[in-house]
């Protein structure tokens, strides 16, 4: 069985900031090291109002715009410094989960519309990349070691959905493991689309009769026994 599976909320559970929102909040953490400190205290303001909106789905795919601007400069540095903190948030049992997958033949892929340099680094330092074919995501590039630019592969929903299609999976072998509306094109594909739920609140994915809910990575396992029996 192939396996698909989202980062952000999925993979990373969100505490409550996912992994761009953490890198943002991580920035405007930094000490103040300028000559203008309104300027450094408006761009503060702005970015934490650039969260916000992300967390409540405002502006879509258009907050990449946003986030790009609030982190153009940074190190790269700093992005290990937030895998790292993104990495304890994997509990073992969930990386455990990934190993059994791996191990029992199933070919797992990560696809987000996310940022790949902090999925890959994340997956890596959680010590589970060697689990997955694939990690597929938008990218930064980078000019003398700080970011300044920003490599679209998935800006939208929908590209996730072209990616595993130009992979070679099909809905009948796959299954795709999501928690939000960036899913929902490759949930409504998958012959096996699974919500992954971890607080169990009520929510719109939760509420589509066509998606089984699980709570933990784990249940997967034994879901994806009881389909292919």
């Amino acid at each position: 069985m192939n396996i698909v599976w989202d980062f952000d909320g999925t993979i990373l559970p969100l505490t409550p900031y996912d992994s761009e929102q953490s890198l943002l909040n991580y920035i405007i953490k930094k000490k103040y090291s300028g000559k203008n400190p309104f300027k450094f205290a408006l761009r503060r303001f702005i970015i934490r109002g650039i969260i916000y909106a992300d967390m409540k789905n405002l502006i879509g795919h258009r907050f990449k715009s946003f986030y790009l601007w609030a982190v153009k400069g940074t190190k790269k540095e700093v992005l290990d410094n937030i895998s790292q903190e993104l990495a304890l948030r994997i509990s073992l049992e969930d990386i455990q989960t990934y190993r059994q997958l791996h191990a029992a033949g199933h070919t797992q892929i990560l696809i987000s519309c996310g940022t790949e340099d902090l999925s890959r680094k994340t997956l890596a330092i959680a010590g589970i990349n060697r689990f997955f074919s694939a990690i597929i995501a938008n990218r930064f590039i980078f000019e003398k070691g700080v970011i300044s630019e920003f490599e679209y592969r998935t800006l939208k929903p929908e590209d996730k959905l072209k990616k595993v299609i130009s992979i070679g999976f099909l809905p009948s072998n796959t299954v795709v493991v999501g928690d939000g509306p960036t899913d929902i094109p490759l949930l409504n594909w998958s012959g096996f689309p699974i919500v992954l739920n971890r607080k169990g609140e009520r929510d719109t994915l939760k509420l589509c009769k066509k998606y089984t809910t699980i709570r933990q990575p784990k249940e997967l396992i034994n879901y994806i026994e009881s389909v292919e029996n």
